[in-house]
């Protein structure tokens, strides 16, 4: 079964874009996880105060790197998110520098290009992407975090307690 969701760009123009049921459920879980820190601060259980830009980073180095090597183990197929690998490689990789057109995001998050452009619509459809024009290709654009999810990526981090190596190792 597919469903159609339907999105209005600019003055008058829509665009049509066709989900399958997983994509869809992959949207929800997306949604769920992204508003899940969007609860006023005082609420979250485990913020941490005061981590530095660097500590997020490294915590979402830490989640992307773990989220790539299981498929060393495991089929591709068994993990559907890759709208979140998508915001952990641009998150990791803005204070690089490093510009991702859609091709290039697609291919770090190991989606098909018609897959990552399904779900870049769908990230850019919620403020959490957005696209900026190449200004030596105009055939391409660039895919950038919007204020909305980096906000949102430092909530999630933040909020994630590391436990001391002792407590680990139980």
């Amino acid at each position: 079964m597919t469903d159609t969701i339907h999105q209005t760009r600019g003055a008058g123009a829509a665009k049509t874009i066709a989900l399958s049921d997983r994509d869809l459920r992959d949207a929800v879980r997306l949604l769920n996880l992204l508003l899940a820190d969007q609860v006023e601060p005082d609420t979250r259980t485990g913020a941490v105060d005061n981590v530095s830009r660097e500590d997020l980073v490294e915590r979402a180095v830490s989640a992307l790197s773990k989220r790539q090597r299981r498929s060393a183990y495991f089929p591709k197929s068994f993990f559907g998110e890759p709208a979140w690998d998508m915001l952990l490689i641009l998150y990791v990789n803005e204070r690089s520098g490093t510009r991702f057109t859609i091709a290039r995001l697609s291919e770090q998050c190991g989606a098909s290009p018609s897959t990552a452009l399904r779900w870049i619509d769908i990230l850019e459809g919620g403020h959490f992407v957005c696209r900026q024009p190449n200004p030596i290709d105009q055939r391409t654009v660039f895919i950038k975090l919007s204020d909305k999810a980096r906000d949102a990526l430092d909530g999630y981090f933040s909020s994630i307690v590391i436990a001391p190596r002792s407590e680990i190792s139980r």
